[in-house]
């Protein structure tokens, strides 16, 4: 009964303010047993006992009908003062049931924003330290590990000092794969596997809130792992670098994500920033091959900024998880190279707060291939959710094996080549054309049959008409397509003269730039050790160094 105690003091202070109307009770003086289930008893009370609600004979426990159940009737009429605020200003403090903190009466069970908050009475510094034992200090990447955040919604105060702890202290994990994104307890796949509410499957929808306001991160980057082959992924491509490409588009937009909001004086840089990569050596990689898929993968993450970087050492594993001593040795030989020293200085110096670049210093594409990228992104996407809510929809017949035209999307984007970023939109639109086309004669040619039955019975009728009538003519049934044109009406053009297939031969694998060891072309480096400047002519091209181009210039004996 303490509860009942501590607010006693809450009702003295009311002597002044008895006849307040907004403190009247529709039920005083009427009994609060329980006769059905919800419905309270409206008989008098005529019994009443200190700390405990008034009944009435009936449900009297000491002398009425349930005294025989007089421990749970006593436990069920415990009595304490409602402590929500009334319009007036002062306390409400009807009489209503025990149920702690704030004892609620009938008025305010169904919700009241008017409840007392007293960790706003503790100085800053208590508050502080209860958020700290409120938030993990470590908040994982895998989905047991979300947290939950409804204090940052009481008001702006508790939001502010409640951020500054679950964002400014607490560790936020990222796990980041060719296939999906792990952050916050929550996940976003490439590709959809189930429904979203909102409809919205972006990465910033699904994992964005809160997410540039976090000033502690730690990376996961894996790569290397060899998924189910396509075979749309050919001629001119190769999986190890859908792979790798796919790692590097799915950090950059992550960074994109955590970084939109670090522009702002308010926020200002990460206060940590660890990154570790995860090394499975699916496609056979050497020391030099899994440097460069390593840096490769998380160049990316020099357009954040942070105060402190640190890279842990690398993991590897074998396809399925587990560990062993080939590729341990592995990591040993990599980190014992000459060049892998200039490429971990070269990352760190670039993620550091003093010389982290913008977008717009960087190898960043224009505008227009970055628009145009986008637009295929969010294409493919769509294709992807029709085909998760229709497997059988004819569009994923005409769209399928998408993995080739968004691996050359990829490739455009880091190339900055907006004509081939066109290529692909023009392959998507002739793809369309003829899928559109091929489905109207499809359904032309069933039109036309379906017409046909209603011709033949109009031609019995006609002569039954003309035989029963003596030639006089009543009109025929009208046919489905004098019912229904637009269901029967088609247009009678032919395919596009482009040809497509299933494995988008169409879309050539073409680079502008001149194959290295061709006659009169030369390999330079480029000012940053991830990337060669191919030379020819006097015209240069700027490319990306993959695993595939360090073991080509290793056969052709070219310093690295």
């Amino acid at each position: 009964m303490s509860e009942l105690s501590d607010t006693a003091s809450e009702a003295s202070s009311q002597s002044n303010h008895e006849n307040c109307r907004f403190h009247d009770d529709p039920r005083d003086g009427l009994c609060n047993g329980t006769i059905r289930v919800n419905e309270r008893c409206n008989y008098r009370a005529s019994f009443s006992e200190p700390g405990y609600l008034p009944v009435c004979g009936v449900h009297n426990y000491n002398r009425g009908r349930y005294r025989w159940n007089r421990k749970v009737m006593k436990r069920e009429l415990q009595a304490g003062y409602c402590q929500a605020t009334e319009e007036c200003g002062h306390v409400c403090n009807r009489l209503s049931h025990h149920l702690p903190p704030y004892h609620l009466c009938s008025k305010h069970q169904a919700g009241s924003n008017t409840l007392p908050c007293h960790i706003l009475r503790l100085p800053c510094e208590l508050r502080l330290m209860v958020f700290r034992y409120l938030f993990p200090a470590v908040i994982s990447d895998s989905s047991n590990s979300s947290v939950s955040v409804a204090i940052l919604k009481t008001n702006r105060q508790l939001f502010q000092e409640a951020s500054s702890v679950l964002y400014g202290e607490s560790v936020f994990k990222a796990f980041i794969s060719p296939r999906h994104v792990g952050f916050r307890g929550c996940a976003w796949y490439y590709t959809p596997i189930k429904k979203n509410k909102a409809n919205d499957y972006s990465l910033e929808a699904i994992l964005g809130s809160g997410a540039t306001l976090v000033q502690n991160l730690q990376i996961e980057v894996t790569i290397g792992q060899q998924w189910r082959r396509s075979a749309a992924i050919s001629r001119g491509t190769t999986w190890e670098d859908h792979e790798l490409y796919l790692a590097r588009h799915n950090l950059r937009k992550f960074t994109n994500m955590i970084g939109s909001g670090l522009a702002s004086e308010r926020l200002g840089p990460l206060k940590r920033l660890t990154v570790q990569t995860t090394i499975c050596n699916d496609f056979g990689w050497g020391p030099h091959e899994a440097a460069i898929a390593q840096f490769f993968a998380i160049e990316p993450l020099q357009f954040l900024r942070s105060e402190a970087v640190s890279f842990m050492t690398p993991k590897s594993v074998e396809r399925w998880g587990s560990y062993s001593n080939n590729h341990s040795q592995l990591i040993t030989q990599m980190q014992s190279l000459r060049a892998y020293g200039p490429l971990l200085d070269h990352w760190l110096n670039t993620v550091k707060v003093q010389t982290a670049v913008s977008p717009k210093d960087g190898q960043e594409p224009t505008e227009c291939v970055q628009r145009g990228h986008r637009k295929i992104e969010k294409f493919a996407q769509l294709v992807e959710i029709q085909n998760m809510m229709s497997r059988k929809s004819w569009a994923s017949t005409v769209f399928s094996h998408l993995e080739r035209p968004l691996h050359l999307a990829r490739i455009a984007y880091e190339n900055n080549d907006g004509d081939a970023m066109d290529k692909i939109h023009k392959a998507f639109m002739v793809r369309w054309v003829n899928g559109v086309r091929s489905q109207q004669e499809s359904l032309r040619t069933i039109a036309e049959s379906i017409n046909e039955m209603f011709d033949e019975a109009n031609e019995e009728d006609d002569r039954d008409d003309e035989d029963d009538n003596e030639g006089e003519n009543e009109g025929s049934t009208p046919t489905p397509r004098e019912l229904y044109p637009d269901a029967f009406e088609f247009e009678d053009v032919g395919p596009l003269k482009q040809s497509y297939t299933a494995q988008w031969s169409e879309l050539r694998a073409d680079d502008p730039a001149p194959k290295i060891g061709q006659p009169g072309v030369t390999v330079e480096k480029d000012s940053t050790p991830l990337r060669i400047r191919i030379c020819k002519g006097g015209e240069v091209w700027s490319r990306l160094r993959t695993p595939a181009i360090v073991r080509l210039l290793r056969a052709l004996k070219h310093d690295e």
